[in-house]
C-alpha cells in the first residue's frame, strides 16, 4: 500500500525564511558596519522586506561572504560601491561561485565592487542567472578578454554595464551593450548584426567601433539610447535610422560620417504620429564629414531637444527657417564650424525654451535684430562669432535674457559701447573682438561686471583712460582666474595696476605711454603679461619677473 502526501507548503516557506536568514545574518557578520546600520538583523525581529519589495540594497565594506548565495529568492541585489570613500574598505569579492545561487535575481548591480580576483570565468558562473533582466560591473577592476560562451543563457539581459573596466580584445558575439571606455574592437556587423531586437540602451562609446551601420540596426525598434560616440563609424547616417521610433537618444559624434544627412526618414508609416523619429530628443553629430544641406526632417523632430551638427561637418545652405517655428522643445541648439550660409532666421526668437545657441564660425549674414531674441527668456550661452551679422538693436534694448557667455566676435556692432550689456547680470564670459566699436568704455561696465572671467575687446577703436587699477576677485568662484585681451585698440594714459586672480593680460599694441608701475606684478595668479607696441618708457621694475612664466614688454 502506497500512500502520497501533499507538500507542506508552510513548512517549506519556513525552511526558505529561516535559509535567507541565516544567509544574511552570516552576510553581516562579515561586514564592517561601524555606524550599526544593521543592528535590526538579530533574532526573531529580523526584517527581509525593503523599499524594493523583493530585493536588498546595503551600505557597508568587507569581502562579500559565499553564504550570501543561500538567498534563492532574491530577485533585487544592490550592491553598488561607486560612492564609497577613498579612506573606506570598500567591497570586494575573492570568486562568483556564490552568485549562482541566486537564481530568481533580476537586478544584480555591483558597480565598484573590486573584483580584480574573481578569475577569468567570472561571465560563466553570471550565465546562470538566467532571469537576469540587468546586470551592472562597471569600475570593478575585470581586466583581459571577454571569455566565450558556448551557450548563452542570459537571454532576458536588458541592461548590462561593463564601463571603466581593463577588458581588451574582441567582442563576443553574444556580447555588446554598455561596454564604453574599454580597449575592445568590432565591426558595426559584428555588434550590430540583428540578434538584439529588444535591446533597449546601446552605450558603445570609444571601443574603436568600425564599418558601416548594417541595416539589421533598424531592427532595434525596441532601442531608447544609442550612443556610438568617438569611434571610426563610416559611411553615411542610413535612412532606415527612422524605424527606430522608440530612440530617445541618438549620439554618433566624433567618428567618420561621409555623404549627406537623409532626405527622409524610413518607418514614417509604422509612427502613429506620422512623423520621423517621433521619441527623439537627444541628436548629436559633431565632429564628423557630413556635407550637403541641412534636411527639412530635422525640422519634423516634433520632441527634439538637443541638436549638435558641430566642429568638423561641411553643411552648407541656410538653417531652416521652419525650424524655430516647429521645434518648440529645443534647448540645445550647436551649428559652429559648418559651412551654412544665409541669414539668421527670427523663428529662432520662438525657442523659448533654448538656453544654448551657437552658430559660430559659419558663412552667416545680415542683419540681427531684438525679434531675433523675443522669447529667449531662458538663453545663457549665446555665440553668433566669426560671422558676417550686424547687430541692430535700440539703444534702450533690454534684452530678454540673462546670459553667462556672450561671443559677438567679428559681428558688427559699433560705432557705439553696447548700452544693453548693462542689463545683464550673470556674465562671465564676454568676447567683443573686431566689433566696430570705438569711444571709452563707460565706468559702468568695470563695476557691473566683478565676475567676469573672460575679457576679449581687442581690435576694436576703443580709446580713453583705463582704470588706474584693475582688480579680479570674484565672488563667485574664489578660485577663478581671468584673462583679459584688450590689445589693438587705442587706450593711452597710465597701464592699469593689475591685482586679484589675473591669469592673462593682453595690453600690447595701443598708445599706453606712462613708466610701467613698481606693484604691475601685484597679482600672484599672473603668469603672462603682454604690453608690447607701446609707448612706455622707463626702466622695467625689478619686481615684474616675480611670477610671470611670459612677458612680452
Amino acid at each position: 500500500m502506497t500512500r502520497e502526501f501533499l507538500p507542506n507548503t508552510n513548512a517549506h516557506l519556513m525552511n526558505c525564511w529561516e535559509l535567507d536568514r541565516e544567509a544574511l545574518i552570516a552576510f553581516k557578520n562579515g561586514l564592517n558596519d561601524p555606524a550599526n546600520r544593521l543592528s535590526s538583523w538579530k533574532g526573531s525581529n529580523f526584517d527581509l522586506r525593503d523599499p524594493h519589495q523583493d530585493g536588498f540594497q546595503f551600505f557597508g565594506s568587507g569581502a562579500i561572504p559565499q553564504t550570501f548565495g543561500n538567498l534563492s529568492s532574491l530577485q533585487y541585489l544592490d550592491l553598488d560601491n561607486s560612492l564609497t570613500l577613498e579612506w573606506q574598505l570598500g567591497l570586494y569579492v575573492d570568486n562568483l561561485d556564490w552568485v549562482t545561487g541566486l537564481v530568481s535575481l533580476k537586478h544584480l548591480d555591483m558597480d565598484a565592487v573590486d573584483l580584480s580576483n574573481v578569475g577569468s570565468h567570472w561571465i560563466m558562473k553570471l550565465n546562470k542567472l538566467s532571469s537576469l533582466t540587468e546586470l551592472h560591473l562597471s569600475d570593478c577592476s575585470l581586466s583581459g578578454p571577454i571569455p566565450p560562451l558556448t551557450f548563452v543563457n542570459l537571454t532576458s539581459l536588458v541592461v548590462l554595464d561593463l564601463m571603466s573596466n581593463e577588458l581588451n580584445s574582441k567582442i563576443p558575439d553574444w556580447l555588446f551593450l554598455y561596454l564604453g571606455h574599454n580597449d575592445l574592437t568590432a565591426s558595426c556587423h559584428q555588434l550590430l548584426g540583428g540578434r538584439w531586437e529588444k535591446i533597449q540602451e546601446l552605450d558603445l562609446e570609444s571601443i574603436s567601433l568600425h564599418g558601416k551601420l548594417p541595416a539589421s540596426t533598424g531592427n532595434m525598434t525596441f532601442l531608447t539610447f544609442l550612443n556610438l560616440f568617438s569611434n571610426n563609424v563610416k559611411g553615411g547616417i542610413p535612412s532606415f535610422i527612422g524605424k527606430l521610433f522608440n530612440l530617445v537618444y541618438f549620439d554618433i559624434g566624433k567618428n567618420n560620417l561621409t555623404g549627406t544627412l537623409p532626405e527622409f526618414l524610413e518607418g514614417i508609416e509604422n509612427c502613429l504620429s506620422r512623423r520621423p523619429l517621433p521619441s527623439l530628443q537627444v541628436l548629436h553629430l559633431p565632429n564628423n564629414h557630413l556635407v550637403g544641406k541641412s534636411p527639412e526632417c530635422l525640422t519634423q523632430l516634433a520632441n527634439l531637444v538637443e541638436l549638435d551638427l558641430s566642429s568638423g561637418n561641411s553643411l552648407c545652405g541656410p538653417i531652416p527657417a521652419s525650424f524655430g517655428i516647429l521645434q518648440q522643445n529645443v534647448t540645445y541648439l550647436n551649428l559652429n564650424e559648418d559651412e551654412l550660409n544665409g541669414t539668421l532666421p527670427e523663428s529662432l526668437g520662438q525657442l523659448s525654451k533654448l538656453s544654448f545657441l551657437d552658430v559660430s564660425s559659419n558663412r552667416l549674414t545680415g542683419i540681427v535684430t531684438e525679434t531675433h531674441f523675443l522669447n529667449l527668456e531662458k538663453l545663457r550661452v549665446l555665440d553668433l562669432s566669426s560671422n558676417s551679422f550686424t547687430l541692430a538693436v535700440n539703444s534702450n534694448w533690454v534684452p530678454p535674457f540673462q546670459v553667462e557667455t556672450l561671443h559677438m566676435d567679428s559681428c558688427h556692432m559699433g560705432p557705439s559701447f553696447p548700452a544693453w550689456l548693462k542689463s545683464q547680470k550673470r556674465l562671465t564670459d564676454l568676447n567683443l573682438s573686431n566689433t566696430s566699436i570705438s569711444g571709452s568704455i563707460p565706468h559702468w561696465f568695470w563695476e557691473h561686471f566683478l565676475n567676469l572671467s573672460t575679457l576679449n575687446v581687442s581690435n576694436n577703436h576703443l580709446e580713453g583712460h583705463l582704470r588706474s587699477h584693475l582688480n579680479y576677485a570674484p565672488t563667485l568662484d574664489i578660485g577663478t582666474v581671468a584673462s583679459f585681451d584688450l590689445s589693438s585698440n587705442n587706450f593711452s594714459g597710465a597701464s592699469p595696476i593689475l591685482s586679484g586672480n589675473f591669469w592673462i593680460i593682453d595690453l600690447s599694441k595701443n598708445k599706453f605711454s606712462s613708466t610701467t608701475p613698481n606693484d604691475i606684478s601685484f597679482s600672484n595668479y599672473l603668469k603672462f603679461l603682454f604690453i608690447s607696441d607701446n609707448q612706455i618708457s622707463g626702466e622695467i621694475p625689478p619686481s615684474i619677473g616675480k611670477n610671470y612664466w611670459y612677458l612680452s614688454y
